[in-house]
């Protein structure tokens, strides 16, 4: 089942503090574009390859920047921004949108094979519960009645969770980002709006994600489990601790992120339940010719960054990874 995320869903990245977060952990500009509904803030960085571009929620599935719901972008805006990534010297600009361009729209390339996947939090635990397929709903038991200790906090955390956060990204073959975003996110957000879940087994950290809260949505950009730990279903009680939590503060769903259609954590979230929604990344380039292909030396370089050994890992990380908004 798909969804239209226009009018139902906020993201970080249509925050402005998530944007200064990023900018005082990594040094990277800030670019205000000014269209009719409003300012698109973008992030300014060049790619492996030296090729210089922008792009709106650096690091995030999606968002424009500082505007509270993203909308239909008009032929008239998309040569507006075009004709400013001509100007500044830029190759490309990427908008990170959940809605779709207008149907008249030309000079852009369309990225549409990205989905998140939106989970109902209204009724109460046993009614959420319910809400989960068998399979899924006996994966969280068997998780419950083990020996894990799911934690909630701010500060207290931070070091656990970027050790299960930096470890989880090396073994997917990603560079990490540095221990010093997630302090300038907390620097930025109250704590109402942003936490840290945290899974133990016995005193050892194995689950942990990065949650925020914007209002009527829980999200959870960056989450990670120890591979060795995938067997025992932890992952699964971090998503359900994650939905605990959002529920009890009042959200109505849970936005489990962005997966690529049938890759990855793709049917892991389908097995929830959840509902899906399209993503539009939106490719605007200085001669209104730009076509996105997938970079040979990433996929290189993501073969064998598994292999990096972890210290040397989380120092070289956050040169790489703010490269790649």
């Amino acid at each position: 089942m798909l969804l239209s995320f226009a009018g139902i869903l906020e993201s970080p990245g249509n925050d402005q503090r998530w944007n200064q977060a990023v900018e005082n952990a990594y040094q990277l500009n800030q670019i205000k574009v000014e269209v009719n509904e409003g300012p698109l803030i973008f992030t300014e960085t060049k790619s492996l390859s030296g090729v210089k571009y922008i792009s709106t929620a650096p690091f995030l599935s999606h968002g424009l920047g500082t505007l509270k719901k993203d909308f239909i972008l008009s032929s008239k805006e998309i040569e507006l921004i075009r004709k400013f990534v001509e100007d500044s010297g830029y190759e490309f600009a990427l908008l990170k949108s959940a809605v779709k361009p207008a149907s008249d729209a030309t000079n852009f390339f369309l990225r549409e094979e990205f989905f998140t996947f939106l989970f109902n939090l209204d009724g109460g635990n046993e009614k959420i519960m319910k809400r989960v397929p068998g399979k899924t709903r006996n994966q969280i038991r068997k998780s419950l009645k083990g020996d894990f200790r799911v934690c909630v906090g701010r500060e207290e955390y931070l070091d656990p969770v970027f050790k299960i956060l930096s470890r989880c990204w090396r073994d997917l073959g990603t560079p990490s980002h540095g221990k010093n975003v997630l302090r300038e996110v907390l620097n930025n957000f109250k704590e109402n709006e942003m936490w840290f879940h945290i899974i133990y087994d016995h005193n050892t950290p194995v689950s942990a994600a990065l949650v925020f809260n914007t209002g009527t949505v829980v999200h959870h950009p960056w989450a990670g489990t120890i591979k060795e730990y995938k067997s025992t279903s932890v992952n699964n009680l971090l998503y359900w601790s994650i939905i605990q939590e959002g529920a009890k503060r009042g959200c109505k769903y849970f936005d489990m992120g962005r997966s690529a259609i049938n890759k990855g954590t793709y049917s892991f979230k389908e097995s929830w339940g959840t509902t899906k929604a399209p993503l539009y990344y939106i490719y605007i380039g200085k001669d209104g010719s730009f076509k996105y292909q997938d970079s040979a030396l990433a996929e290189k370089m993501t073969s064998l960054w598994k292999f990096v050994p972890l210290s040397i890992a989380n120092l070289m990380g956050p040169g790489l990874i703010k490269a790649v908004l």
